[in-house]
């Protein structure tokens, strides 16, 4: 798999209540593009830029994996809560 489509899969993942919003403004702040810029573009036509490094295709799978992480942790504190 490559880091562009398991940026996509980790994205899927995430809750639209607002998770996704979040990811795309640190997408957005750290490659200087605008948040809508990432959400028209990157995640409607499922294409990263070229300008984008490697390193920042790292930065946003952690981020992402984060987020997940935190997602979850929160959905069994939830239920533990029941």
């Amino acid at each position: 798999m490559t880091k562009q489509n398991n940026i996509f899969e980790l994205y899927d993942k995430l809750n639209k209540s607002g998770a996704r919003r979040d990811a795309c403004k640190f997408i957005a702040d750290l490659v200087g593009v605008k948040p809508s810029s990432v959400k028209a573009h990157w995640i409607f036509h499922r294409e990263i830029p070229d300008y984008v490094t490697d390193n920042q295709l790292d930065e946003i799978i952690k981020y992402l994996q984060n987020a997940i992480f935190l997602q979850n942790e929160a959905i069994k504190n939830i239920e533990v809560v029941r």
